[in-house]
């Protein structure tokens, strides 16, 4: 049986490994995020309900493995503002971490997506290709939506309806895998 290959760091950290919480302005409100080591940037976008605190044990890892991590609060949750009306969409959302990025004065960073941060990731890459290095998707939501009459892409979907349907979301899983 072969053994796990020790992780090797990718640069060794010269700066702080601690997380520390910090707060920056995009769009004239107030954000808050996770932040620490020095290095690549990874940007971890969090699910819906969570936070930029749900990631703290594996930030700090990988901020001693050489990187600069950084974990905003998404907008409507953790204190940061919602998004007005019109741009509570997955376009939306990517359009806000691109200005937070830029905030943050990230221009080219590693995003990481769980769940509803995977859809915004996989949206942030598709509208602003340039500026993003890479995406790993957790557990990301995705596909086709539909409202009983009409199917229509996942991001259209509202945010209401996410909410409505987390408990035969969670029924049907708990029937496949029970």
């Amino acid at each position: 049986m072969s053994q796990p290959v020790p992780a090797t760091p990718i640069a060794s950290p010269t700066g702080p490994t601690e997380i520390v919480v910090r707060s920056i302005s995009v769009d004239g409100s107030r954000v808050r995020y996770s932040t620490g080591g020095q290095g690549p940037a990874v940007v971890f976008l969090h699910g819906w309900g969570l936070g930029h605190r749900a990631y703290r044990r594996g930030l700090r890892r990988l901020a001693k493995r050489g990187f600069r991590v950084i974990a905003p609060a998404l907008p409507g949750f953790g204190a940061t503002s919602e998004l007005p009306d019109h741009a509570q969409s997955l376009a939306g959302y990517a359009a806000w971490t691109q200005r937070f990025c830029e905030a943050v004065g990230e221009s080219y960073p590693v995003v990481v997506g769980h769940s509803f941060g995977g859809g915004v990731a996989t949206k942030l890459a598709s509208d602003f290709a340039g500026s993003v290095r890479a995406i790993a998707l957790l557990n990301s939501i995705g596909g086709e939506w539909s409202n009983g009459q009409n199917r229509a892409r996942m991001e259209s979907r509202p945010w209401w309806d996410w909410a409505r349907s987390v408990p035969s979301d969670v029924g049907a899983l708990v029937s496949n895998f029970g």
